[in-house]
């Protein structure tokens, strides 16, 4: 095989494709050297007493899951938490759970946790809420102002 390195397992031999880390992906966390693009931009925006919402730009998945994390604690003490994916442009399966695993918490503290998502069926969060069937576990709206609404209830 060209362009790959033989790696010996005793009498056994498996050849390994080298491939340069940044032809294989376009995602903050995908390349595990760290040399994909950053995650996207994350705003804590207080709306009252009990509301809160953070607001997801750009590219999400493991590499951001820990500012993910800290994001929704902060906003969420003592509050409900709306989460706008509608300029979040990938999230990937850590952030899928890590929404989950919020939601799990704020339940625990009588606190909900509800997403707004792109209407937009063709893009990819609201094809990744769609095929999980993230909705039939955390509300979801089409737009923020109805999110927002709803959690005024």
């Amino acid at each position: 095989m060209r362009g790959g390195r033989r790696q010996g397992f005793g009498r056994r031999a498996l050849w390994v494709r080298q491939e340069a880390a940044t032809d294989r992906s376009d995602h903050a966390g995908d390349l595990l050297d760290g040399s994909g693009p950053p995650p996207g931009p994350v705003t804590i925006e207080v709306i009252s007493a009990r509301a809160a919402v953070v607001t997801l730009e750009g590219d999400h998945d493991v590499a951001s899951r820990g500012a993910l994390a800290d994001a929704f604690s902060v906003a969420a003490t003592g509050r409900d938490l709306l989460v706008d994916l509608t300029e979040c442009t990938f999230i990937d399966s850590t952030i899928v759970k890590l929404l989950l695993q919020t939601m799990r918490h704020m339940e625990e503290d009588d606190a909900r946790l509800e997403l707004v998502v792109d209407s937009d069926p063709r893009g990819h969060v609201a094809r990744v809420v769609e095929l999980m069937g993230i909705a039939d576990v955390i509300p979801t709206h089409m737009s923020r102002s109805a999110g927002i609404s709803s959690l005024a209830d």
